[in-house]
């Protein structure tokens, strides 16, 4: 009869089973997450962004520039028509104000010898007698126009239209001397007709 051979002892220490085999990790869940956290800032950042434009802190508060309206005066209103009577007699007492300035014109335009004419050559150039007859120009200008500042509202219409006349003589007899114009004579013709017929209307 045979003898069977004794059991192997066992190995000490014992082996340890082997590891289970590992499952694949899922990543998605980070993905997702990453992904989740990425939009929540960005989202932050705009909000941000968004808030610090339309922040009052932020916002241009300088006033605009104050428009600048130009408005061009009209013309003065027209006195009131004084009555005919004071209205005549204030027209006339300015023309005979403007006949003191004409008065002087024909002083000024005395430095030129008798027989000689603003138009002959030798008075333009002749300093003295040019400045004369350019004074006397000044001084028929300046008796229209302080004449016909000084027509009263309200006077009658005879005065009235013989004053505007005379205004428009003396402006004419001005322009005449100051360009040496031969036709002068016919100015002054003009304008002795107009103080004619001021010299009867306010006698």
């Amino acid at each position: 009869m045979s003898i069977a051979p004794p059991p192997a002892s066992p190995t000490w220490p014992p082996q340890p089973y082997p590891p289970a085999p590992q499952k694949p990790r899922r990543r998605w869940p980070a993905i997702a997450a990453a992904a989740g956290i990425g939009a929540i800032v960005a989202g932050s950042i705009t909000t941000l962004i968004t808030f610090a434009a339309t922040s009052p802190e932020h916002a241009n508060t300088a006033a605009p520039a104050p428009s600048t309206v130009t408005e061009t005066a009209g013309p003065p209103p027209s006195p009131a028509p004084l009555p005919v009577a004071e209205a005549d007699a204030q027209t006339c007492r300015a023309w005979r104000n403007s006949d003191t300035l004409f008065t002087a014109a024909a002083a000024a335009q005395g430095v030129i010898p008798q027989g000689m004419t603003i138009t002959d050559p030798a008075v333009q150039t002749n300093p003295a007698w040019k400045a004369g007859v350019l004074r006397a120009s000044d001084l028929y200008a300046q008796a229209a126009n302080s004449f016909e500042a000084q027509i009263a509202a309200g006077t009658s219409p005879m005065i009235s239209q013989a004053a505007d006349t005379t205004v428009s003589s003396l402006r004419t007899l001005s322009e005449s001397y100051k360009t040496f114009d031969p036709a002068n004579g016919t100015a002054v013709s003009a304008y002795q007709a107009g103080q004619k017929a001021m010299n009867w209307l306010c006698r």
